[in-house]
Order: C-alpha cells, then sequence, then structure tokens
C-alpha cells in the first residue's frame, strides 16, 4: 500500500513484535490493511492516523504485543511508574476490537463516556476502566498526535505517556522489567459506599461482545478517586430472580435458588479473575462465581 507520510520503525524490528494466540486472532487480527480500509476508517474516526499506525498494521494489523508495558512519569490506577495494555486495535471493523470495531474507539466514548479528545486504541486489563489512546486536541485531526492514558475510574484523567505512536511503540517492555516494583505495591482499598452504589442486570445487544452482566455505579466522595462504574460478567445461561444491596454487599439470586454475594472483600478477586486470559466460557464463568461468590445456604 503507498502512503507515506515518513519512514516509520527504521532499525526497529517488528517480526518479533507480536504474540500469536487463538484468542488474539479472533478478537483483534484482521485482514491486512487496504487502501481503500484504511480511508473508510479515516473518514469515520475523522482523523489521520499516524504513519507509524499504518505502518505497524502493514506488518500486521492488530493484535497482542509481546510487550505490553509502557513507562510514565506520574502515577495511574495500574501503577506508580507505567501502564499495560492488552492489545491494539487492527485497522477495520470486522474484529471486535478494531477501530470502528464493535469494542472501538467510538463505542468507548458512547457507552463508557471517555472524552472525545481523538482515538482509543489500545484497551487496558481493567476491560474498560483505563484506556491508552491518540489525543489529537494540540496537532488537529491532520496532524501527529501524542499517546495518553485516559483513567474512568480516576473521572477521566489524562496521563501524557509518549510524545508519538512510534515512539509508544519503542518503548513498550516486558512484565519482567516492572515486576520487583509491583511486588512491592499495596493494593489500594477499593471504594464501596453501599448508599452512593446502584446495581442491576443487563444483557448486552445483539452482537456485542458483552452478554448478561451486572452493571454497577458508584457516586464517589469529593476528592475521591476509585471506581465509578463496572460491568460484572454473568454467566449467560443464569437466569437472575433479584440483584440488589443486602446490607453492605450487592446478592445475586438466581431463579434455582443458588445465591451469591459481591462486597469489597471479594469483588477484586471475582472481577480479576473473570477478566484474566481473555474471554470465558460460561462454564468458566459458573465456576469462577462459584468459587469467589457462592453463599452457603449452611451459612445463613
Amino acid at each position: 500500500m503507498n502512503r507515506k507520510r515518513s519512514t516509520p520503525f527504521a532499525g526497529f524490528d517488528l517480526r518479533g513484535f507480536w504474540k500469536d494466540s487463538k484468542y488474539a486472532r479472533k478478537e483483534y487480527v484482521d485482514a491486512p490493511v487496504t487502501a481503500a480500509k484504511l480511508a473508510r476508517v479515516e473518514r469515520a474516526l475523522k482523523v489521520k492516523l499516524p504513519a507509524a499506525y499504518v505502518a505497524l498494521a502493514e506488518a500486521q494489523n492488530g493484535g497482542i504485543p509481546v510487550k505490553t508495558n509502557h513507562r510514565t512519569t506520574e502515577r495511574t490506577s495500574w501503577s506508580e511508574d507505567h501502564v499495560a495494555i492488552s492489545g491494539i486495535c487492527s485497522i477495520g471493523d470486522a474484529k471486535t476490537y478494531g477501530l470502528c470495531g464493535q469494542l472501538g474507539s467510538q463505542f468507548m466514548i458512547d457507552e463508557w463516556g471517555y472524552p472525545s479528545i481523538g482515538v482509543y486504541f489500545a484497551n487496558c486489563p481493567s476491560a474498560g476502566h483505563d484506556m491508552i489512546g491518540l489525543d489529537y486536541r494540540a496537532c488537529g485531526p491532520e496532524g501527529e498526535p501524542t499517546v495518553v492514558h485516559v483513567d474512568q475510574e480516576r473521572d477521566y484523567k489524562i496521563t501524557f505517556v509518549a510524545p508519538t505512536f512510534e515512539s509508544f511503540i519503542r518503548g513498550l517492555e516486558p512484565d519482567a522489567a516492572f515486576a520487583d516494583d509491583d511486588a512491592d505495591d499495596t493494593p489500594a482499598p477499593i471504594a464501596w459506599h453501599p448508599e452512593a452504589i446502584t446495581v442491576r442486570v443487563e444483557r448486552g445487544q445483539i452482537g456485542m461482545h458483552v452478554g448478561l452482566h451486572l452493571h454497577i455505579t458508584q457516586k464517589l466522595r469529593r476528592n475521591e478517586t476509585g471506581w465509578t462504574m463496572m460491568k460484572v460478567e454473568l454467566p449467560g445461561s443464569w437466569r437472575i430472580a433479584r440483584a440488589g444491596f443486602v446490607g453492605s454487599d450487592i446478592v445475586v439470586r438466581r431463579k434455582t435458588g443458588q445465591t451469591y454475594r459481591l462486597g469489597p472483600d471479594n469483588f477484586g478477586a471475582l472481577d480479576s479473575a473473570i477478566l484474566d486470559d481473555g474471554e470465558k466460557t460460561d462454564r468458566e464463568l459458573v465456576a469462577i462465581w462459584e468459587k469467589h461468590a457462592r453463599i452457603d445456604p449452611k451459612a445463613r
């Protein structure tokens, strides 16, 4: 494909950049970029994508990198000194995580309320609660955007990450580079104010990746940081009789009688288990809820 604004990635070997997996091929990796596809996506996004983004997509159009961490100069909700990504969106709309896909940039703006500053191109391990984006506010839609981290849990705080997309890619580092730092981190307590939390059971729209889930929102106190919205996946086979607060916990009761609870002591472990290693089958989701949230009727 003939489109040269510069010569990106000179001296950088892209052959070992991507990590292959069945999940990556299913959700991220799209067919090769063509001039027509690029033009279509740019029209939809209303920006010119960086030449480096196009060059990376020409090597492989979207996927999960081998190295998934980038250093920052200030703390984010993920870490004191870096951010992490789960994958990079393809140029197209055929894949769930394409720039114009079902869970692409516009979905995050429309559905999750992310600020319309440009293009969100990389999701993070929090499954929607922070994103990496191309920030076009200073350069305009035809210019060279910076790369930023946008944190939904901190009132959509925008943190500078890298001056260009190419420098962001070149700056990615493996988990091992941060292993010692992370081992010493003490997790911050989860903000959990029952009087300010609402919960409802929802099912994703037809064709959307998100299936049956709890949609939980929380209004934070003045000057407090923490989560304000969570979507916690439920097994699609479940029929829910009730979901609401009992005391300080969210209690989910199935029509078959089994009961499950979510509170500050188990919420993080259950959510992490659901998000770990990508999409879960219905059977895997049942096992996670049974392990982390099931209420033993004998204990009541």
